[in-house]
């Protein structure tokens, strides 16, 4: 009677303990993938970026193993998955913990194309060598200067050596497969220094800072002849006086490129007499002048109303 009574008891006692092997067993989760209310399927990581995953479910003890270790490398801490970007390319890793699994898909993509400024001001004959273009993989440079206002020579090192040649405005893209591209802009501006362009007149704009192509002593301007400028007001038989004749400029607008005609007794290396193709950049309506750019030189000249 005692053996039957100790093997029913046994009986029980086993019972229990694979009852409660069951309730532990049921408190055991998914792995979970983040720290969302949904667990990741995807990730996307960069070239030589890390990212840290925390993870949860399971026993909270996790392997990983990653597919191709040439694109990604993975490893735990603790509860942490440790990722890193090492070529473009997609892979998975896998983790385990006791009998369960998560498959999380790796996407490497390159770096973001980046310039170290967006914008760049230069003076016409500077030589800048502090830009630097990071990122992409197979990068190409383009070059938007319809002006042909600078050059510019990329080093192996990334660094850009840019060359300011004329007043404008220009800019260089950078495009790599799969990524936004990236853009610089330049603008070069020779520095009005004295404040010749407040007045009416022709500037050399090759230098740093503007200076005067005529020192005009006679201005004379009135909208059937256009704009008269000269370097003397009295005639001389001894002196051969700058002058320099622009047409009537007739409803400019701002940002436009006009033709205008100019006569004048004098050329420069930049500069001669003909129709001549400018920009408005400035249209000053207070007193009716308009500020007109050319390849090296700036007008300063009143315009007309048709």
């Amino acid at each position: 009677m005692k053996q039957i009574t100790y093997t029913f008891a046994f009986i029980v006692l086993l019972l229990s303990f694979v009852a409660c092997e069951d309730d532990n067993q049921s408190d055991i989760q998914d792995i979970k993938i983040g720290k969302g209310e949904q667990s990741l399927t995807e990730v996307t990581v960069n070239r030589q970026t890390q990212r840290d995953i925390v993870l949860s479910g399971g026993n909270n003890k996790y392997l990983v193993n990653v597919a191709d270790s040439k694109i990604a490398s993975t490893k735990m801490v603790q509860d942490t998955l440790r990722l890193k970007g090492l070529l473009e390319g997609e892979t998975y890793a896998t983790i385990y913990s006791l009998d369960l699994k998560a498959v999380l898909k790796i996407n490497v993509k390159a770096n973001d194309l980046k310039f170290t400024q967006s914008e760049l001001l230069l003076r016409p004959k500077d030589f800048n060598k502090t830009i630097s273009l990071g990122g992409g993989n197979i990068v190409t440079l383009e070059k938007n200067d319809p002006d042909d206002i600078f050059d510019y020579r990329w080093t192996s090192s990334g660094v850009l050596f840019i060359t300011a040649k004329y007043e404008g405005e220009a800019s260089l893209i950078a495009r790599s497969k799969g990524l936004e591209p990236a853009e610089l802009k330049i603008k070069i501006e020779s520095q009005d220094v004295k404040g010749y362009l407040n007045e009416i007149g022709f500037y050399n704009t090759l230098s740093r800072t503007v200076y005067r192509n005529i020192n005009p002593v006679l201005v004379a301007y009135r909208k059937e002849m256009g704009t008269v400028l000269s370097s003397i007001n009295t005639p001389s038989p001894n002196i051969r006086p700058k002058r320099i004749l622009v047409r009537p400029v007739i409803n400019p607008k701002l940002g436009e490129m006009i033709e205008i005609d100019v006569t004048a007794n004098f050329s420069l290396d930049n500069f001669k007499s003909g129709k001549l193709k400018v920009k408005v950049v400035e249209l000053r309506e207070d007193k009716h002048l308009v500020v007109l750019r050319g390849k090296g030189y700036k007008l300063v000249v009143p315009y007309y109303n048709s």
